[in-house]
């Protein structure tokens, strides 16, 4: 990685032999940690910062991207252990569940993230490097910058900011990349986005405020903790890739396998009431304008897509047959009715500190339960 080692060497000219921190046992012989080295840069301007960076994600293990963290410069006689810590479980997400991280994307991480007990910064933005290009070229010709198709490929440099739940709610209410343009004017945090584990929240209300009136949220998605189960058995029936919809009656010859969509009877849906928090907005401000929203686990091992009965016939459920299965994904099409219903319902996960749980709501017309939890569920 030639290209990558020389970038930051560029950028640290002072510092040809930065802290590393290594694992024992490589990622790729069973080793628990997918991120083998993580190289720790001092930057000392007027913000002072440390400046952690994978350096092998895209090497050993052929992945597209690096991730990267500036934290705050503390007292401390050495760089604090938690970045790095929380840069592994970031690659393990990336590598388990293959989603991508892209710029203005937000993590609910929903606790301290450097453990203690009383940060408020418990939440992640993404964001592309504020500092390096966007996209570096990895080659592996040595005394070689001539890039070809052959021998070079591109590397997504992905920033991770630590932010406080104001910041993060204005990030999914409105749009995380104009929230992280936002926070740059904040001293402590500063155009290379620092990350500071002690700083209170610095997002500008009535911007945000403002945002939202005139824009709408542009968040479509979220990770967070959820899952669900069946209830009762459904009908198999195959997707048609190419029309983009399913049709309701069975190919003939296949028994079902993870291509296959299932009708699903009825449905529990639980979340931690962190990711519950979301169900207000994606219920009441996308599914009336057409809008769909998807909730994925943490963990990589399934999603929940809450599909508008007004975007037409490009999904697997429809009013007729509102829950449908394939493989690990759900998609839930509440009709006219049963919208109305959700929408008065989860209203009261607006204000998460407000709500006892654990709370159940039992649309029994429906056969559908949606179940909240405590956080750490």
């Amino acid at each position: 990685m030639m290209m990558f080692r020389g970038l930051f060497e560029r950028l640290y000219p002072d510092q040809p032999n930065p802290i590393q921190i290594t694992t024992l046992t490589p990622y790729g012989v069973g080793g628990p940690d997918p991120i083998d080295t993580i190289s720790i840069y001092y930057n000392g301007t007027q913000l002072p910062f440390y400046h952690y960076v994978s350096q092998s994600l895209s090497q050993g293990l052929g992945l597209d991207v690096e991730l990267s963290m500036r934290v705050a410069h503390t007292e401390a006689l050495k760089p604090p252990q938690w970045p790095a810590e929380l840069l592994q479980s970031v690659a393990r997400y990336v590598i388990q569940s293959g989603n991508q991280l892209r710029h203005g994307d937000h993590i609910t991480w929903s606790r301290p993230l450097d453990g203690s007990s009383h940060s408020i910064v418990q939440y992640l933005l993404v964001s592309d490097d504020p500092e390096l290009s966007e996209t570096l070229v990895d080659s592996d010709r040595k005394n070689s910058y001539k890039r070809t198709l052959r021998d070079s490929r591109h590397i997504r440099l992905i920033h991770l900011v630590g932010v406080t739940k104001d910041e993060l709610q204005a990030a999914q209410y409105w749009d995380g990349g104009t929230v992280l343009e936002l926070l740059k004017s904040n001293p402590v945090i500063g155009r290379r986005l620092v990350t500071d584990p002690s700083r209170r929240s610095g997002v500008l209300y009535e911007r945000v405020e403002r945002g939202i009136s005139q824009d709408g949220s542009s968040l479509s998605a979220a990770v967070g903790r959820c899952s669900w189960e069946p209830i009762g058995e459904g009908v198999t029936f195959w997707p048609i890739a190419e029309e983009g919809y399913a049709r309701l009656t069975p190919e003939p010859g296949n028994s079902g396998d993870s291509t296959s969509v299932h009708s699903v009877a009825g449905l529990v849906l639980k979340f931690n009431l962190e990711t519950a928090s979301l169900l207000p907005l994606a219920i009441r401000s996308r599914l009336p304008n057409r809008l769909n929203f998807t909730f994925t686990s943490w963990l990589g091992n399934c999603s929940i897509t809450f599909v508008s009965h007004l975007s037409g016939n490009t999904s697997w459920c429809s009013t007729h047959r509102p829950y449908a299965s394939r493989s690990s994904a759900v998609q839930v099409c509440p009709g006219p009715d049963l919208l109305e219903e959700l929408i008065a319902a989860v209203s009261c996960l607006a204000s998460p500190s407000q709500v006892d749980i654990p709370k159940h709501f039992n649309f029994h017309l429906y056969n559908l339960i949606i179940s909240i939890y405590p956080n750490d569920w």
